[in-house]
């Protein structure tokens, strides 16, 4: 009973949220970026709540139980693109942009730069395709993660799968629920406490599984790592304490820190000094640390497959249409320049940290399950049951918390994928225009049959890509095929039409062929996706010039 209450927390805040929504969306600018006045303590809380995401507490976690500890590369390289929007606002090209395209998608440049519309549709459909598999890979982890633990409780009798795909639709209704009344607006205020609340309960069941390792004999690794993660927490404190003299006007983000990092230090304590059943493990140093991680190869996921992945994360912020419409709900910010580059500098540091994190959190799952079977692959969801199955009532509340944070961090993902994604579709493919249309029902509806027939391709996506980094990297390198056209359309006064068509099509076209095939492996895809958009705009420029 106690988990399926937990599954109710979300229409808990989400009603509560909706009743404090003083001001409900009227017009159509108002629903997807609230009129550009949110502040910058809520992009702040919107932008890492979106990162810090299922798909990533997932993928880390089996990264870093899989491959050890220079996973962290790949939240470098998240962070890495942070500081290049950064960059550009400062150099003017994300206001310039916002300025001549109010209330518009980040294809609306595309569509105004190159004065063609049907870029307008084709980057619509990519960021569609990009953004379905991250958007409902959220749900169905976090329901199969729930219906595990009520199946190990003993608290669902019958199929554990049939009784997960009745979650997996709840958590979508949910979203769509206060999506549909509150728009923007909405996300944000959840977003606030989804926040929260999840990073704190992430730390406290963090905290409570590392000590558990310490318990078990892994004294070095589990102190080691328990230290590394206090030193995040302290660099995050610093580095907001300083932007918070300048441009940060809200100081909860200390509190959250702090609080956090109790509640880490009290769980672990905890854990370590409860006796486990589990045999102590007799060697532990620094060189079986070394080993078990693979740190003598900082290229243990392939020189190629890291390429890939530096192209896909450092450029993710620039094609995000979800990440646009978010700097767009703060437009009307004074200073707007300035403290959107401090913010996206902050966020950059942020974010990363937290998959840090995870991956941390991964190396410790592979002390906790050394003599279990299951392998990377399903590691995450063994831990927890593994802990659910314990006689030890600290360790049964462990998966429990946890699964808060998966909940709560899930629609605070979920939302915004929902919102982006019909924000796309209404304004790009169909040519939706807010300002001739003001009754915005028209776009509720829209917004409720977008998610419908993505939630169906989704489904039948399913049945071709099943594991989790291949499910990510190949819908993520949709979005990878718009960035030539994109970097092009902020930086030149110039266009080429034909370059930027001819590019998004093979932008479009190139994961749809791996996706199908399955080709593998998939983290590739990103790599292939970017260097055919990119080529393909080069050659086709380079032809109508000749033609002129």
């Amino acid at each position: 009973m106690i988990i399926l209450a937990i599954l109710i927390i979300p229409v808990a805040i989400s009603i509560l949220t909706l009743f404090g929504t003083k001001k409900l969306p009227r017009t159509i600018d108002e629903f997807f970026t609230a009129d550009g006045d949110l502040d910058e303590s809520s992009f702040i809380d919107t932008s890492v709540a979106y990162a810090y995401q299922i798909a990533a507490i997932s993928l880390f976690a089996y990264w870093g139980f899989e491959y050890g500890f220079w996973t962290i590369w790949v939240p470098i390289f998240w962070g890495a693109g942070y500081f290049l929007l950064a960059y550009l606002t400062k150099r003017g090209y994300v206001s310039k942009f916002l300025i001549k395209n109010t209330g518009d998608t980040i294809h609306g440049l595309l569509k105004n730069h190159y004065k063609v519309r049907a870029l307008g549709i084709l980057a619509g459909i990519a960021s569609m395709l990009g953004l379905a598999g991250t958007a409902f890979f959220e749900a169905e982890f976090t329901a199969n993660i729930a219906a595990n633990l009520l199946n190990s409780s003993q608290t669902l009798e019958g199929n554990a799968d049939n009784f997960s795909i009745w979650i997996f639709i709840s958590f979508v209704v949910i979203a769509l629920m206060y999506i549909i009344i509150g728009g923007q607006r909405a996300i944000v205020k959840t977003d606030a406490v989804q926040l929260r609340v999840g990073f704190i309960s992430f730390m406290f069941f963090f905290g409570g599984l590392i000590g558990i390792t310490h318990s078990m004999g892994y004294i070095y690794s589990s102190t080691l790592i328990f230290i590394l993660c206090l030193v995040l927490i302290g660099l995050l404190i610093y580095v907001y304490q300083r932007l918070s003299k300048t441009v940060l006007d809200s100081k909860s983000y200390n509190i959250i820190f702090i609080t956090g990092a109790l509640l880490f230090v009290t769980a672990f304590v905890i854990a370590a000094n409860i006796t486990t059943q589990t045999a102590k493990v007799t060697t532990d140093n620094f060189a079986s640390f070394w080993e078990s991680n693979r740190m003598s190869n900082i290229f243990v996921l392939g020189f190629p497959a890291l390429i890939s992945l530096l192209i896909a994360n450092v450029t993710w912020q620039i094609v995000d249409v979800s990440n646009w419409q978010r700097i767009s709900s703060i437009r009307n910010t004074p200073d707007f320049k300035k403290r959107l580059q401090s913010t996206l500098q902050y966020v950059g540091i942020y974010s990363p940290i937290t998959w840090v994190f995870a991956i941390f959190l991964g190396m410790s799952i592979k002390m906790l399950l050394i003599n279990e079977l299951g392998g990377a692959y399903n590691s995450f969801s063994n831990s927890l049951v593994w802990l659910m199955q314990s006689d030890n009532v600290f360790f049964n509340v462990l998966p429990l918390i946890m699964l808060i944070c998966m909940v709560l961090i899930m629609f605070s993902t979920l939302d915004s994928l929902i919102l982006a994604i019909s924000f796309t579709v209404q304004k790009d493919i169909f040519n939706l225009d807010g300002k001739r249309d003001s009754n915005i029902t028209r776009f509720k509806m829209g917004t409720i049959g977008i998610t419908v027939a993505l939630f169906v391709f989704y489904v039948f996506s399913r049945t071709y890509v099943t594991e989790i980094d291949s499910i990510l990297y190949t819908f993520y390198a949709f979005q990878i095929g718009l960035l030539p056209a994109i970097l092009f359309a902020l930086t030149s006064k110039s266009f080429n039409k034909y370059a930027a068509v001819s590019s998004l099509i093979v932008g479009i076209v190139v994961p749809i062929v791996v996706f199908i095939v399955g080709l593998s492996p998939y983290d590739w895809t990103a790599l292939i996706t970017f260097f055919a958009s990119l080529i393909t705009f080069l050659i086709a420029n380079r032809l109508s010039i000749k033609n002129q």
